[in-house]
Order: C-alpha cells, then sequence, then structure tokens
C-alpha cells in the first residue's frame, strides 16, 4: 500500500525511478541498484529489499555522515537525522529501529541499517566511519555482536 500511495504521490513515477533521479545519481552511484518487486511488473516494496553494490552503499553511509548533503545539494533534511541516528520509533522484540536505522543508544551518534540476510550499513558520526558488511545470513552472530564488531572497526579506524 505504501509503494502505491508513494506511486500516486509521485504522479504515477515508479518508485525506482524516483530514486534514481533524486538519490542514487546526485549521490554518483557506480552501480543500478536492485528494488525487488512485490510481483513481476509490480510495485516496489516500499518497506523493504533496495540493494546495492558495497561500495553504493557506503556512498548512502556518506550521506549520513554529510546529514543529507551530496557536495552542495541538500538531498534529506538535515533533521531527518536526527530522528533516525537518535530516536528508537519502536522498541520490544529487537525492532529498536526509526526510520530504518537502529540507533546505538541515546548517548552514542552511531547507528546502522540491517538489510535482509545479514546486509548491515553502519555509520559513526564520531570517528566519520563507514562499515557496509554483505553477506549470504547474520554468520551465527546476533544483531547486537555485528553492533559490537562495527564499534571495535570505528575505534580503530584507519
Amino acid at each position: 500500500m505504501l509503494s502505491l500511495a508513494l506511486q500516486r504521490a509521485l504522479g504515477g513515477e515508479p518508485l525506482a525511478r524516483y530514486a534514481e533521479r533524486r538519490l542514487w545519481q546526485p549521490l554518483g552511484m557506480e552501480d543500478h541498484g536492485i528494488w525487488s518487486l512485490d510481483r513481476e511488473d509490480g510495485f516496489e516494496k516500499a518497506w523493504c529489499c533496495l540493494a546495492g553494490s558495497a561500495r553504493d552503499l557506503a556512498k548512502l553511509g556518506r550521506l549520513v555522515l554529510s546529514r543529507g548533503k551530496a557536495g552542495s545539494l541538500r538531498l534529506v533534511p538535515a533533521d531527518w537525522f536526527d530522528i533516525a541516528m537518535r530516536t528508537p520509533a519502536a522498541a520490544g522484540g529487537g525492532r529498536e529501529y526509526a526510520r530504518s536505522w537502529r540507533p546505538a543508544g541515546p548517548d552514542r551518534a552511531d547507528a546502522m541499517a540491517v538489510g535482509k540476510d545479514g546486509q548491515f550499513l553502519s555509520v559513526d558520526p564520531a570517528t566519520r566511519t563507514i562499515v557496509v558488511r554483505l553477506g549470504g545470513s547474520f554468520g551465527g552472530f546476533a544483531m547486537s555482536q555485528w553492533a559490537e564488531v562495527f564499534r571495535a572497526l570505528s575505534r580503530h579506524a584507519w
């Protein structure tokens, strides 16, 4: 339903085309993104399933570090990140997140986006560290263990 409502709000423009024009191109993405559809020739799954290369996902992390800017171009309002990176919107059952980001806590600036089958994008503004993890599973780790791995990498950033 969200995808349908967004497409109607965009005057019928598919979400993938909108994302290409408003996000992918301004960020200088190198590869085509892949967005799963609800069925063949259907709507993009607005709640999930946008995939990209590790390099391009890192560019999304750079967008987070710049608080929504790509060079001098503002792509996302800066205050959006205050909510997404610091304010849990839902709690319980391991689903603490806001706008698809899982903040580390109220006294921390780092957060991570978690994708399907162990895909992670971790961003730590304090150290300006971006970690992308692609994988076919969580590799036997819990989400909290991955968060600790990313924090350790951030503390020892080269």
